[in-house]
């Protein structure tokens, strides 16, 4: 996103995306806060209410990504995600990505107070 009116869009925009693909750093994560957090959820998350679990849909983030996505949320509030990865067919072939599950509790209690009403469902 560019915009001649919106000059701070712009520098987001550089901070995400490297190499025309978007990128999350250990810098981006630290700058989120438990606000931040029921934004990216209420924006790229679901419940699975029929096996109890969270998902973060971070298809488009490298393995590494992923990875440090997992230990960011471990070290920075104790609360366990896992990788779980799954497979697109496209075109008679098969790519693979990765999703973030969890089933911990404590990340509800996080995002709770932040989660608008018309999206408790998620």
């Amino acid at each position: 996103m560019r915009s001649k009116h919106f000059p701070y869009l712009t520098k987001l925009h550089k901070q995400f995306y490297i190499d025309k693909k978007k990128r999350v750093t250990e810098e981006i994560l630290n700058k989120l806060n438990p606000l931040g957090i029921a934004v990216w959820y209420m924006d790229d998350g679901c419940f699975i209410y029929r096996d109890n679990f969270m998902i973060l849909c971070t298809d488009c983030y490298t393995l590494e990504e992923q990875k440090m996505i997992v230990s960011w949320f471990k070290k920075r509030y104790d609360i366990q995600w896992k990788i779980i990865q799954n497979t697109r067919h496209y075109n008679g072939k098969h790519y693979p990505y990765y999703r973030l599950q969890c089933c911990d509790i404590k990340f509800i209690d996080l995002i709770k107070d932040y989660i608008h009403p018309t999206l408790i469902y998620k």
